[in-house]
């Protein structure tokens, strides 16, 4: 047996783990995270593009992390320099699909900007991403009964042999090559234990392929409804 003992290593989702979904890391949250993550190795995989992680998290703290995974994994900065990103082609029976479900769905109303492409991905949402606050909180509770993006998700999932889509955030889904998902990551980062962080690690989640690759007796897996359990759990460790 190996006597060396492995580092620690925290991975964070961001939007709706680190701060409320699609807005700034509250000041309390900043105060309290800022000074917890001092001599601690911590990365974040999120499945937004670095530009929109600087709306919602201080300079100060992504560049105290050892790195910021972006578009689920497929884009790398190390304190706000792009150290990798990885892009696919979108095939043309994945528009048809994105067409024919926003032609159909029956939410009303939509708000413009569907289809966001992002480096290694895409992200849709029927609502739109221009939709504003109190849309996308009543998109959320509409899609919580009605299903909505689980099944576009599944209908992606089965129609398209090598793409993947998860549900990710409040209002869209991460549309991607099979096995760019967030377990990537696990590739270019040190070996450890893992303690991840995430509000969408059920099945059908962004956050899940990792949270299945750390299902084991070495990792730590978290899933949190909203940034204010995150915060709870990180006063007990």
């Amino acid at each position: 047996m190996s006597d060396i003992t492995l580092e620690n290593i925290f991975l964070f989702d961001v939007d709706g783990t680190l701060t409320p979904a699609r807005q700034q890391m509250t000041d309390e949250f900043y105060s309290l995270f800022k000074e917890w993550i001092s001599g601690k190795v911590v990365y974040f995989i999120s499945g937004s593009d670095y530009k929109k992680l600087q709306e919602q998290v201080p300079e100060d703290i992504l560049n105290s992390v050892e790195g910021v995974f972006g578009c689920m994994g497929n884009t790398l900065h190390i304190k706000g320099h792009s150290i990798s990103k990885r892009t696919f082609n979108t095939p043309k029976k994945l528009w048809d699909i994105l067409q024919q479900e926003l032609e159909n769905t029956p939410y009303k109303p939509t708000f413009g900007k569907h289809v966001e492409e992002r480096v290694g991905m895409i992200n849709f949402s029927t609502v739109g991403r221009n939709a504003p606050h109190e849309q996308r909180k009543n998109y959320y509770e509409w899609d919580k009964k009605n299903k909505e993006r689980i099944r576009i998700a599944e209908r992606i999932n089965t129609e398209l042999e090598n793409i993947e889509a998860a549900v990710g955030g409040e209002i869209s889904i991460d549309i991607y090559p099979k096995g760019w998902d967030k377990s990537q990551i696990l590739e270019h980062i040190p070996d450890g234990v893992y303690h991840f962080f995430g509000d969408r690690t059920e099945p059908g989640g962004n956050d899940h392929a990792l949270a299945k690759k750390l299902d084991n007796k070495k990792d730590f897996v978290y899933s949190i409804n909203s940034y204010l359990d995150t915060e709870k759990i990180l006063r007990t460790l």
